[in-house]
């Protein structure tokens, strides 16, 4: 069975759909303050060309959420066993889905850094994809670009936007296929955050005892 190609692998209750996607409304305050971090003219800003996207909600603050798509500790609890993050435009963010795999090797996504804004966004393009994926030089050169935005009381709405897909049907079946990956990886992460019953925390407790 494939494992699924994580955007980056190239990141409660879940409410998940998929959408037509409009950049969700950047920080006011943290634009004034130019904290957007760019390459050249690379930054996604929205657009009149519908992109499709993949979102959802993760209990979890936006610090907190930022964490699990810049780290690989973060990678680990979406499923990525093997990941490296540089983080700084130019800089690369490297993972292997394969528990055997190793960073380096044929099956290791390779993702260049665009631009990113702490807590808000982060885009980049992908450089290399894993040999086993079907569709591999259809999928080389394309961005993906994430949003995040705070929702309601440590909450936030993650969603994930590919861009630069082509028409041809090959390149229209990359994008189908690593939507359905990108939506696996919310629900996982979703899944980590989902608050507990009651009971859930009291047999937590008593088997720490």
């Amino acid at each position: 069975m494939r494992r699924p190609v994580h955007w980056l692998a190239l990141l409660c209750g879940l409410l998940a759909t998929a959408s037509q996607a409009a950049p969700p409304t950047s920080n006011p305050k943290a634009a004034a303050q130019g904290s957007m971090t760019t390459r050249g003219s690379m930054a996604t800003q929205a657009t009149a060309e519908a992109q499709q996207g993949t979102e959802g909600l993760i209990n979890a603050p936006t610090a907190e959420v930022w964490r699990l798509f810049t780290t690989p500790d973060g990678y680990k609890l979406a499923g990525i066993p093997h990941a490296e993050v540089d983080l700084r435009v130019g800089g690369s963010l490297r993972s292997n889905n394969s528990v055997d795999g190793r960073l380096g090797d044929t099956e290791t996504t390779v993702n260049e850094i665009l631009a990113y804004e702490p807590e808000r966004r982060l885009e980049m393009r992908i450089r290399q994809a894993p040999a086993s994926f079907p569709y591999r030089q259809s999928v080389e050169g394309t961005r993906t670009v994430i949003y995040l935005t705070p929702a309601g009381t440590d909450m936030t709405l993650v969603k994930i936007v590919g861009l630069d897909y082509r028409d041809d049907a090959q390149s229209q079946a990359a994008r189908a296929l690593l939507a359905k990956d990108n939506r696996q990886t919310l629900d996982t992460l979703a899944k980590r955050y989902r608050p507990k019953c009651k009971l859930c925390e009291k047999e937590e407790q008593e088997a720490k005892q």
